[in-house]
């Protein structure tokens, strides 16, 4: 998409109130992308089918977790202890010998075990409460967790969860400081730092004005509805003394041409940073 056409329509959602913001997010997305915008049709519904009393036939739906149906198995909770190594882990749950060798070269092709940190989740699974755990989970983050069978194939495989990404805004007024205003809004120390990212060619964080505004279109990411972190501010406009300065997120066909520009489709980065070190890592 033509880079002056792209800033015309996102433009439009600087400018807009919150909650056209919010409506067009989706539209924001799909420029980024070079996707431009879709056009959706009404459609005739389609007949419904009559109503089936179900309740004869109750479904049960299971509780899931780590890709098992935890309903059917007995589970505990626990964190690597300080100096815990992964042999360590699996002799405290009567894993021996052999077997804890085999566990430990297999786990080893999946991940570095030097990488394992005390205060990480280990979960156990067990079909039988009075036996042997028969999965062993780490969780280095909440991006992704490793599953070590321990009966039956004896496999140790990672998985990684899927990330949702929603547009959302966020908006404030500066009183004592930036990050005050962030903090009492309910905005994360990530959020903050990209803003920073988006606007750093424009203002000096470092000698902010009581009164200045900001507003914000970024990528919010959620993990099974939980929200875990920030992706790229989108959109950014900051106002102060009058003047607003806009940086908007443009996604090229190379990587020269993939940044931040102002309404005029000037590069962000053409001109001297105003503040060498960053406000939010000093704050």
């Amino acid at each position: 998409m033509d880079l002056h056409l792209y800033l015309t329509r996102v433009k439009e959602i600087i400018t807009a109130n919150k909650k056209t913001a919010i409506a067009c997010g989706s539209s924001a997305i799909l420029l980024i992308a070079g996707l431009g915008f879709f056009t959706f049709f009404s459609m005739d519904a389609k007949p419904q089918a009559d109503d089936v009393e179900l309740a004869a036939f109750p479904v049960v739906v299971p509780t899931m977790g780590w890709g098992f149906a935890l309903d059917t198995l007995q589970l505990a909770r626990t964190e690597i202890k300080n100096g815990q190594s992964l042999s360590d882990i699996l002799d405290n749950y009567g894993i021996s010998g052999n077997e804890r060798q085999l566990m430990i070269e297999r786990a080893g092709e999946v991940f570095d075990l030097l990488s394992m940190r005390a205060g990480k989740p280990l979960i156990t699974l067990s079909r039988d409460s009075t036996k042997a755990i028969d999965y062993l989970i780490y969780e280095p983050s909440v991006y992704e967790y490793i599953v070590l069978e321990l009966t039956g194939a004896q496999r140790v495989y990672r998985v990684e969860r899927p990330v949702t990404t929603q547009i959302e805004t966020a908006a404030g007024i500066i009183d004592a400081s930036l990050w005050q205003a962030m903090v009492d809004r309910g905005y994360s120390y990530e959020l903050t730092d990209k803003m920073e990212d988006a606007l750093q060619w424009s203002i000096d964080f470092h000698h902010l004005q009581a009164n200045d505004s900001f507003r914000l279109l970024y990528e919010r990411q959620y993990i099974e509805g939980e929200p875990t972190g920030v992706g790229r501010v989108l959109a950014a406009a900051y106002t102060t003394a009058d003047t607003t300065f806009h940086s908007i997120y443009f996604e090229g066909p190379t990587a020269e041409t993939t940044g931040y520009y102002d309404l005029n489709a000037k590069p962000m980065n053409a001109g001297f940073l105003k503040a060498p070190v960053k406000y939010s890592r000093i704050s």
